[in-house]
């Protein structure tokens, strides 16, 4: 996820809920929550779905969820995604490269650390915030079919 504050927005909670359960290994698989994003528990506990607060993902396959920031973890993080482990992770970088440099982001920012083996980063781009229009009409768009 583009920032970690949406692992915690009440708002997006079924979005969530598909994300670990399109995460999961098998149903029964556990759900583990890295405790700086405590309050995802009760969210997810709240939608029926149990899990719990434990600072690094367990051997049995499951999903892990996590900021980008847990620096400590990466080596451990990388592992458990190549046994077949789900990592829902949140985190944005451009705060990060404004104290370490633009130019380490790609390589040194932590998150880059486990979810680049995917070829998946975190930028040092601040994203716009604000609400966009959406229009009721649906424009045409020609198909091209080659």
């Amino acid at each position: 996820m583009s920032h970690e504050g949406y692992l915690l927005h009440a708002g997006l909670a079924p979005f969530l809920l598909n994300a670990v359960g399109w995460l999961r290994s098998s149903p029964g698989a556990p759900i583990v929550v890295h405790p700086s994003l405590g309050s995802l528990v009760n969210l997810l506990k709240g939608s029926g779905v149990e899990a719990q607060i434990e600072p690094e993902p367990r051997e049995a396959l499951g999903v892990y969820c996590t900021s980008a920031y847990s620096n400590g973890l990466t080596a451990r993080l990388v592992q458990f995604v190549k046994q077949g482990g789900g990592l829902l992770i949140g985190g944005q970088a451009w705060h990060w490269a404004s104290q370490h440099g633009r130019d380490k982001v790609l390589s040194s920012f932590p998150g880059n650390q486990v979810t680049s083996m995917a070829g998946v980063y975190f930028t040092d781009i601040h994203g716009d915030r604000s609400h966009f229009k959406v229009s009721k009409k649906v424009p045409k768009i020609p198909l091209h079919v080659g």
